[in-house]
């Protein structure tokens, strides 16, 4: 079997691969919607494209439409089931 060449070791003679710029973002990147009031998490490939959010893309959208609509229950309310759960046994 051959070897591979994984990006991250650069080439087999030891000089830089030029594709290692794409990983000069860190992964996972984190970063604040000012707009929104929240801390996205971004993951990334290889070339340095986001993949995924946490929130959600969705989840996201959801925060932006309240945000500029008022439309839909308050996304940053507290979820009344989490508040009885936290609350100490009587």
């Amino acid at each position: 079997m051959a070897a591979s060449q994984d990006v991250a070791d650069g080439a087999p003679d030891g000089t830089p691969d030029v594709a290692a710029s794409a990983r000069d973002v860190p992964d996972p990147c984190i970063r604040h919607d000012a707009a929104l009031g929240l801390v996205v998490i971004e993951l990334r490939d290889r070339a340095g494209a986001v993949i995924r959010t946490l929130p959600s893309a969705a989840q996201i959208a959801a925060y932006r439409r309240w945000v500029d609509t008022g439309d839909g229950p308050d996304p940053f309310a507290p979820d009344p089931g989490a508040v009885a759960a936290e609350a100490p046994a009587g």
